[in-house]
Order: structure tokens, then sequence, then C-alpha cells
């Protein structure tokens, strides 16, 4: 019951601090990229959340939320897939120019 107090106790004094002010909603870009998003891939959205979210409430409920679709060892796995693909382009050409192949090999450019 202690623990219900304080936040309500929180909330108004939130409130009393606005007070007179305009109070607008938070926005947030998300943006998904990879193809386990599937037809998410790519996109970016803007998201409207009530006024006072903060970065790391969103952040958790959209992880949550897409944790089943992206596991850390998927994310791995996609980064090396694109990697290589990379290195193949850059030792396609004909001579390989050892600056490019360099360069894909340090992460400094990226060719797909």
């Amino acid at each position: 019951m202690n623990i219900f107090y304080r936040k309500l106790h929180e909330a108004f004094a939130r409130i009393e601090q606005l007070q007179g002010k305009r109070v607008f909603g938070t926005y947030f870009r998300v943006g998904f990229y990879g193809t386990k998003f599937g037809d998410l891939n790519g996109e970016e959205f803007i998201y409207k959340e009530p006024t006072l979210t903060k970065l790391p409430e969103i952040f958790s409920r959209l992880e949550f939320l897409f944790q089943i679709v992206l596991t850390p060892i998927e994310v791995a796995i996609e980064d090396i897939e694109k990697k290589t693909m990379e290195l193949a382009h850059a030792t396609q050409q004909e001579p390989p120019d050892p600056k490019i192949l360099q360069m894909v090999l340090q992460g400094c450019i990226g060719r797909a």
C-alpha cells in the first residue's frame, strides 16, 4: 500500500510541476532493420507515447514485443552473412583491388 501512495504522490508532483504549461505527447522514431523483421525490414515509424514517457520505457516495451523475432545469435549470423557477401563482391573484381579489399575487411565500407 505504501508503494501505491508513493507512486500517486510522484504522479501528482509531476502534474504540479507542469501547472500552466502545455503538455504534449512524446514522440519516438523507431526503425526496423534486418530480414528477421520480414515486411518491416527497412521501415521507420513515429510512435506517439503519453507525456513523460522515457526512452528506456518504450525500448523495453519494443524489446519485449520483438524478442521472439530477433535473438542475439540471429543478429550475429545476419551480420556475418552480410560481411561474407560484401567480401565476395570485393573479390569478384578482375583484378581484385587491394584497397577495396582492405576497406571491406576492416569494415570501412559496405558493399551489398
